[in-house]
């Protein structure tokens, strides 16, 4: 994947990247806990649901997340547009 001015993201540094997130989980909760939240978490965002629902459903800042789907919106509008 190519992003606008960015470096590319291959399907391997994506991996490594989620690598590093699973494992900064195991040193945040216990027994595997955060390491299984994230990974159902992505889960969840696969399946369709919004950041919002995923932050609620975790506890997680809702108004960060409401946030951040605002400007995912405005990027991906902005990239169509070039």
């Amino acid at each position: 994947m190519k992003t606008d001015g960015w470096e590319y993201f291959t399907i391997l540094k994506i991996l490594f990247i989620n690598k590093l997130l699973f494992e900064n989980e195991d040193r945040l909760y216990p027994h595997g806990k955060g390491r299984t939240m994230l990974f159902e978490a992505i889960q969840d965002l696969h399946a369709g649901k919004t950041l919002v629902e995923i932050a609620k459903k975790y506890k997680l800042n809702v108004k960060k997340a409401k946030k951040l789907e605002k400007d995912m919106k405005n990027y991906q509008l902005s990239f169509f547009i070039r």
